[in-house]
């Protein structure tokens, strides 16, 4: 008799826990997707030109972002208080703070030090040896191996 009271009462307390912890994880839930909203905006350097390709990402949660059409527009779906990382090749990546906004004009500045060297390389499907071509600063003074 002891022992079907014990298992009963274990039961029970199995019974509440998954209740109480069914509860909460609804209750999460909501109030995730109650904290996301729809964000747009548009990226350029800073003559106006967009910037196609731009990384768009909601910092420290790499799996919301975007990046940029050819226009250099952008739409995502991203936490009312979260920050967004902007990046591009060449250019300095930008942190912007959502802060209740919906639409952003994001203009990104040269990197001058990212663009300092350019390597080309090439290989022919021959039994030539591969090329390799430095350009420093769009001067094509480079060497050749």
């Amino acid at each position: 008799m002891n022992i079907q009271l014990i298992k009963r009462g274990r039961q029970c307390i199995l019974l509440i826990c998954l209740i109480v912890m069914a509860t909460w994880h609804t209750d999460v839930f909501a109030q995730q997707s109650g904290t996301t909203k729809a964000i747009s905006g548009v990226v350029t350097d800073l003559e106006g030109e967009p910037l196609i390709g731009a990384n768009v990402v909601v910092k420290n949660d790499p799996s919301t972002g975007t990046i940029t059409d050819l226009d250099g527009n952008f739409t995502l779906q991203a936490p009312a208080q979260g920050i967004l990382v902007v990046s591009y090749i060449g250019y300095q990546p930008q942190e912007i703070a959502i802060a209740g906004k919906t639409i952003f004009q994001i203009s990104l500045s040269e990197n001058a030090n990212t663009l300092d060297d350019i390597y080309c390389s090439s290989r022919l499907w021959s039994d030539e040896k591969e090329r390799c071509y430095k350009f420093r600063n769009n001067n094509q003074s480079g060497k050749y191996d």
